[in-house]
């Protein structure tokens, strides 16, 4: 028997934050924006990005809460990146402003996942 390598633990913090930095960049988010979603401070997100914090409690909470959004629309819109993007910017009636804006209170992310559920039919 061969000695093994032990195994990096990776903790659901840490993949959900792959995830959101992922779906930021998918749809061409900034630092401030991402941290307006899951709100935490500039400063926070960037000690996020680099490695040097780990989201925590609601923060946790939340970030779930922003991935099931980029799984809905992501659903509706096929996978288009570009048309999530624009779809993120743009006015909408249902919310009185963009989603982007309208996600970044918690009452706001709630409704604009629930919105998005019920365009799937999972609501």
């Amino acid at each position: 028997m061969g000695s093994e390598a032990p195994k990096a633990v990776v903790s659901e913090a840490e993949v959900l934050l792959d995830a959101l930095l992922r779906l930021a960049d998918l749809w061409g988010l900034s630092q401030r924006e991402l941290a307006a979603l899951v709100q935490v401070s500039e400063a926070t997100m960037s000690r996020l990005v680099r490695g040097q914090a780990t989201l925590t409690g609601a923060t946790i909470e939340l970030g779930a809460l922003v991935v099931r959004a980029y799984r809905s629309l992501d659903g509706l819109l096929s996978g288009d990146d570009s048309k999530a993007q624009l779809w993120l910017r743009a006015e909408h009636v249902a919310f009185g402003e963009p989603p982007l804006t309208r996600m970044q209170t918690i009452e706001g992310l709630v409704h604009v996942v629930n919105t998005l559920d019920a365009l799937r039919g999972a609501g």
